[in-house]
């Protein structure tokens, strides 16, 4: 479906009123879709970033005040924070007083919250 709203001329990086991105709004719903449904959500964030989607800009209204790396790290979408570090994404950004870093050390499930700490530290992040 992302591919032919795409293709149908769809903007990856439509701001609507105090709406999350297209991007913000993908990885951040992954912690609350079932499981057959999150193999899908790397898929279609990869569609969004191949269309241009910004890497650093959450949305509009207290969207601005995230990223998308901060809302995946916040989602414990490991997959969805490797993919945003690997396609660019900005992990020193400080947005609403927070860094992915941050985000990742305050996750309670410590297993997660080592994953995406060693994640961040493999892209240089302190």
């Amino acid at each position: 479906m992302a591919k032919l709203l795409i293709a149908a001329g769809a903007d990856p990086n439509i701001k609507l009123e105090g709406m999350a991105s297209p991007l913000s709004a993908v990885v951040r719903v992954y912690h609350e879709v079932r499981d057959e449904i999150k193999q899908n959500m790397r898929a279609v964030a990869e569609v969004l970033i191949d269309a241009g989607a910004d890497l650093n800009v959450g949305g509009d209204g207290n969207w601005a005040k995230t990223t998308p790396l901060i809302v995946a790290t916040r989602a414990m979408f490991l997959e969805g924070m490797q993919l945003l570090l690997e396609r660019g994404a900005d992990p020193t950004i400080e947005a609403g007083g927070q860094t992915a870093m941050s985000v990742a050390e305050a996750i309670k499930s410590k297993e997660v919250a080592k994953q995406a700490v060693a994640l961040l530290k493999e892209h240089e992040v302190s």
